[in-house]
């Protein structure tokens, strides 16, 4: 039986929980706070590594340690988020 005829009496069903295959992309990531949280992370450990790479990768950096931040911290950041 689907479930918006399961409900039992004037209650509607929630937007934000159905199944339905066809919810925008958009709904999908800021439906819940958690899913926002992932979105920020992400695009921000992109950003940051896409602004960052191509300055490490001409050996133009001042500091020798922002190979670790380039490498290391944001791509576990960008993986962090993701899962």
């Amino acid at each position: 039986m689907p479930r918006a005829f399961a409900m039992e009496g004037n209650q509607m069903p929630d937007p934000h929980t159905s199944d339905d295959p066809k919810r925008p992309i958009l709904m999908l990531l800021t439906s819940h706070w958690m899913s926002m949280l992932g979105v920020a992370l992400v695009t921000t450990a992109g950003f940051s590594w896409l602004f960052a790479l191509p300055t490490q990768l001409r050996g133009h950096t001042s500091n020798p340690y922002i190979g670790i931040v380039v490498f290391i911290v944001i791509p576990m950041v960008f993986v962090g988020a993701c899962c």
